[in-house]
């Protein structure tokens, strides 16, 4: 027996597969917010053109079910925070690459390359973990 489902709209946030890599270069010592174009991609690799003082923060949309896989290249030694524009995020250690998902107010992972488990951190304003 086959059932036929009818598929109406698109099929992924902006109407494009979200299969690719995209590399995000911190251009500065700054925070960086991903731009469609950026955030079609499943993939996204984190390097910098300066070495990073301080967290630096990547701002993502805040779509329900997006998963990515983020691997952080900067250098410096400094983890990128992963935040929606409101809720909790995730930090990205150094060298460390991640799963994370969005729930529609926060993201969250289940581990990470080095790490593993199931992490939900979040950073504090004033940078430390809470």
């Amino acid at each position: 027996m086959c059932a036929d489902l009818n598929v109406a709209g698109s099929l992924s946030t902006t109407g494009t597969a979200i299969l690719g890599s995209y590399s995000v270069v911190f251009l500065t010592d700054a925070d960086h917010t991903l731009s469609v174009s950026e955030y079609t991609n499943k993939f996204l690799k984190l390097t910098s053109s300066s070495p990073l003082t301080t967290i630096r923060t990547l701002i993502m949309p805040l779509i329900q079910g997006q998963e990515f896989v983020i691997q952080n290249n900067t250098s410096g030694g400094r983890p990128i925070q992963i935040i929606g524009s409101s809720g909790t995020g995730v930090a990205v250690n150094n060298g460390e690459t991640i799963t994370t998902v969005c729930d529609g107010y926060n993201y969250i992972t289940n581990g990470s390359s080095s790490s593993g488990g199931w992490i939900h951190s979040a950073l504090g304003v004033n940078g430390t973990m809470d």
